[in-house]
């Protein structure tokens, strides 16, 4: 397991795990996984299939959408600038989940994965719709 940053395509600051397969099969391929309303990426059902995945030789990532959480602070960055804001499920906007998304997509093309499969959970469902 590997904690990953990276960026929504807004600026949000976000964070999660990568559960590699066997390291000698070089995989291409990741599950994305979303969770969802005040959840986050440490949950016993992430490891399971996690582990489930990885001896199916695919590699498995979960992180913490800017929803993660009642309530906390998210930090965003501009070009730069750096900007704190409350974050959290409680100020949501769940079409904001597409830039959560699509900024975990473009950092697991940086990691060099070819095949991603969309797995969400709860309302983690709905974002990837």
């Amino acid at each position: 397991m590997e904690r990953i940053d990276f960026l929504a395509t807004d600026g949000i600051n976000l964070n999660g795990f990568i559960y590699k397969a066997d390291t000698s099969n070089n995989s291409k391929k990741v599950i994305l996984a979303v969770h969802g309303m005040s959840s986050n990426c440490f949950k016993k059902r992430d490891e399971i299939i996690a582990e489930k995945m990885n001896e199916n030789g695919i590699d498995y990532f979960c992180f913490n959408n800017r929803g993660s959480e009642l309530v906390k602070y998210i930090r965003k960055n501009i070009n730069g600038k750096k900007e704190k804001h409350l974050g959290g499920t409680t100020y949501e906007d769940v079409l904001e989940g597409y830039e959560d998304i699509v900024g975990a997509i473009l950092k697991l093309e940086e990691l060099g994965y070819k095949e991603m499969y969309l797995q969400g959970h709860s309302l983690g469902c709905t974002k990837i719709v």
